[in-house]
């Protein structure tokens, strides 16, 4: 009766264990996840829009980005990593660097900036596929 008893609350156990690790496992951003064009806007601290594009490639077995703006051009995002969900990055903007960290969830990156003393919201959605 004990063995039974042992063997029931270790296959339980083990049922939830295997559970917890798929769910885990399928919640995990892979990097094929993130690669692509982003549309991104950062809200000034007086909550003013600035948009901007982040551009995520695969080079050499791992992932490159560069940013886009209106007023710079294409360049590329410094210090940019990955790791699960979150990305790291800083970008250049009127000559300082700023860190930005973002998370993708439900396809979307949310996440903040800061630099020179200021800080607020970045958003971004992947940007429609060009033809």
């Amino acid at each position: 009766m004990f063995k039974t008893k042992l063997f029931r609350t270790l296959s339980v156990v083990a049922a939830l264990l295997l559970a917890a690790f798929t769910l885990s496992a399928q919640s995990k951003a892979s990097d094929q996840d993130l690669v692509g064009k982003w549309k991104m806007t950062s809200f000034s601290p007086d909550g003013d829009p600035i948009p901007w594009s982040l551009n995520i490639k695969e080079a050499d077995g791992k992932l490159v980005a560069t940013l886009d703006t209106e007023n710079q051009g294409e360049v590329p995002a410094n210090g940019f990593t990955v790791i699960g969900e979150k990305v790291h990055l800083k970008a250049p903007y009127e000559g300082e660097d700023y860190d930005i960290d973002l998370k993708l969830d439900a396809g979307k990156l949310t996440g903040t900036w800061s630099g020179n003393g200021d800080s607020g919201k970045t958003t971004g959605e992947r940007a429609a596929a060009e033809r």
